[in-house]
């Protein structure tokens, strides 16, 4: 991603726990250039679906001077 801002780089490595699980389901041991479509398809699921999801929940608001209390 070409310029990612905070937001998407956040969202990008919130995909890595997806990664993981992902591929432990296909199996650690198992090397990527052995993987097949099903397997890639998995992974690719898993990335694409934990990084829509991320960017999908709504932005904090940033506080005012209406949010202090002093």
């Amino acid at each position: 991603m070409i310029d990612s801002t905070s937001r998407e780089q956040a969202a990008m490595h919130s995909c890595l726990k997806a990664f993981g699980e992902a591929s432990k389901e296909i199996g650690y041991e198992k090397s990527l250039i052995k993987y097949s479509e099903a397997d890639a398809l998995k992974v690719i699921n898993a990335i694409v679906t934990q990084f829509v999801e991320e960017m999908a929940k709504p932005t904090p608001k940033p506080l005012t001077d209406d949010d202090i209390p002093f």
